[in-house]
């Protein structure tokens, strides 16, 4: 990989490296301007979501004729010719022309489009990092990895995952609509990997604490930075079902509670905090396990009355028998 931290696995022929490049080549031009459409179409329910499905729509029907990375300019200008652009605001379109303008320039400068996630795997990890210090992690474990780009035609194999035991994360190129929606949202998708797969330091904790409960300090994390990339996370996971599985539905809403509210605040963090130091040890996971599962199934006001009361954020202190 010529000491860069994302290229591919293995050596993909010429169509399949352009393809690849023109996906992350309209996904990273359009997401320079993301947030001006999402704040200029929030007001008006799934606008927003039928702009990206129109581009999906588009990307999935010519992706597989694709040859060159300079097919992109094409394909964006087919989506621009599409009834739901040339019936927009003008504000809308004038968005959509900044991207193509930008789709143009980067093919004139020649920069490689895989460099976008490069620089989303980095600042996913910087991410996971400040989070981890803020739980009061003094070392976090977590460091940057390599992102190895897999074949998948057939779109069988997870958007992203991580391979306990491996040092990388692998991001399946599939010709599938939730490819691009992925590519769009990759800083948080890596930062996913990152925090639920890298750095937790026991290889014991459950998909329940994986995929439920890191998943939904995650999109608290990036709420708090951005709503546009929250709404693109959201609806990666909730309508998608992308990232990871969802069983515990009520988890969320108590991670929000617990992260709200001035008076829970250290109660969330040490509770993070142990959850993602704890040793390889099955009493301890299954523990962490015991406490997801009372906060999935409590009524609100009676894990209202444990924050209130009875419990430090410890795993080891959490009280048996709370009602």
């Amino acid at each position: 990989m010529e000491n860069r931290l994302c290229g591919w696995g293995e050596e993909p022929d010429a169509l399949e490296r352009a393809q690849a490049e023109v996906l992350f080549l309209l996904a990273s031009s359009l997401r320079s301007s993301w947030f001006d459409l999402y704040m200029a179409t929030r007001f008006f329910h799934g606008t927003w979501v039928q702009y990206g499905e129109g581009i999906v729509e588009v990307f999935c029907k010519e992706i597989a004729s694709v040859s060159a990375r300079a097919n992109a300019a094409h394909l964006w200008t087919q989506f621009e010719d599409t009834l739901l652009v040339r019936n927009s605001p003008m504000e809308v379109k004038s968005i959509f022309d900044r991207v193509r303008r930008g789709i143009e320039d980067r093919l004139r400068n020649g920069g490689d489009p895989l460099l976008y996630l490069e620089d989303c795997n980095f600042h996913a990890c910087v991410a996971v990092h400040s989070l981890l210090k803020e739980f009061g992690i003094e070392d976090p474990a977590v460091r940057e990895v390599p992102v190895l780009l897999v074949r998948d035609a057939h779109g069988e194999q997870p958007l992203a995952c991580t391979i306990p035991g491996k040092t990388e994360i692998r991001w399946a190129f599939q010709h599938k609509a939730r490819a691009f929606w992925a590519a769009l949202a990759a800083q948080s998708v890596l930062e996913h990997e990152y925090l639920s797969h890298l750095a937790p330091r026991s290889l014991l904790l459950s998909p329940s604490v994986r995929e439920e409960w890191l998943m939904a300090v995650l999109l608290l994390e990036v709420q708090g930075r951005s709503n546009a990339d929250h709404r693109l996370l959201w609806y990666l996971r909730y309508r998608l079902g992308e990232i990871g599985e969802l069983t515990m539905l009520r988890l969320p809403d108590a991670a929000n509670t617990m992260s709200s509210r001035e008076s829970y605040r250290k109660i969330y963090a040490r509770f993070n905090r142990e959850l993602l130091t704890l040793p390889t040890d099955p009493g301890a996971a299954a523990r962490a396990d015991e406490i997801l599962e009372f906060l999935d199934t409590a009524p609100p006001e009676v894990w209202g009355r444990l924050l209130e009361n009875s419990w430090d954020g410890s795993i080891a202190g959490f009280p048996t028998g709370f009602s």
